[in-house]
């Protein structure tokens, strides 16, 4: 039996026409093509989406589960989230509200390496809430921000992170202001103990992500900050499988 994915959206429609919408968008996820011009029975059978169910949430909205072959995906992540959201993501009445993965999809792409426990033990603080804040604003040079880096540290700030909005600029080079940050937190946990973290952002194509993370295990810095959307979540998938000592954070940008 192929294994088969759900994914749950819901859809704004009169309700006499739900079940041939329903339909639509089972086939427009799946093979994207009038089902009277596939000849083939495996694509028949088992590529092409299937109604599981509807549900009324309120008038005129419907929870539509949908069930999708698992090997569309083809066990890669960005893969995953084009079946899940394809054409179907231009319609304004439909909106992808859940997705209920099979275990062999579970198992490759996996979850938190470190989770909560790991943040907490990088920073010694095993019950108390967390506190992290960002590096702003845009344009200054990496000595400057080092010392407000210093400076939040000293407040006892945790995580401290790039603005997701530096990268490579000309203000402030990735290299540079790694190695400002890093020294000055370095410097400071050596004279008072205080052990906070830098969080660069990684930027640029996946060849300059991995250059700035071995530039960030060279100066002892094991946490980087990745936005998915826009590295690509197959990319970022990648980084993390390649990196298993190194905690990412995921910024939400688009």
């Amino acid at each position: 039996m192929h294994p088969r994915l759900q994914a749950i959206y819901l859809v704004r429609c009169d309700a006499p026409a739900i079940e041939e919408r329903a339909r639509a968008i089972a086939v427009e996820q799946s093979v994207e093509m009038p089902l009277s011009a596939i000849a083939d029975d495996f694509v028949r059978s088992q590529i092409v989406g299937r109604v599981e169910g509807i549900t009324e949430r309120q008038d005129r909205l419907f929870a539509v589960r949908i069930s999708l072959a698992a090997e569309t995906a083809g066990r890669d992540p960005g893969q995953l989230v084009n079946m899940l959201f394809g054409n179907t993501s231009l319609h304004e009445d439909v909106e992808l509200a859940d997705v209920v993965l099979p275990k062999d999809l579970i198992a490759c792409f996996g979850g938190p390496r470190h989770g909560l426990h790991e943040l907490r033990r990088r920073v010694g603080a095993p019950a108390r809430a967390l506190t992290s804040s960002p590096l702003k604003p845009q344009g200054l040079p990496p000595a400057g921000l080092a010392r407000l880096a210093e400076d939040f540290a000293q407040a006892g700030i945790d995580y401290i992170k790039d603005d997701h909005g530096l990268a490579e600029q000309a203000y402030s080079p990735f290299l540079a202001r790694l190695e400002a940050v890093a020294r000055a937190l370095r410097n400071l946990e050596q004279r008072s103990g205080r052990a906070a973290r830098y969080v660069p952002s990684l930027s640029g194509d996946l060849d300059t992500m991995r250059s700035q993370i071995a530039a960030a295990k060279d100066v002892g810095v094991d946490t980087v900050m990745v936005a998915p959307m826009i590295a690509g979540v197959s990319n970022f998938h990648r980084l993390i499988c390649e990196n298993p000592t190194v905690a990412f954070i995921a910024h939400p940008t688009l």
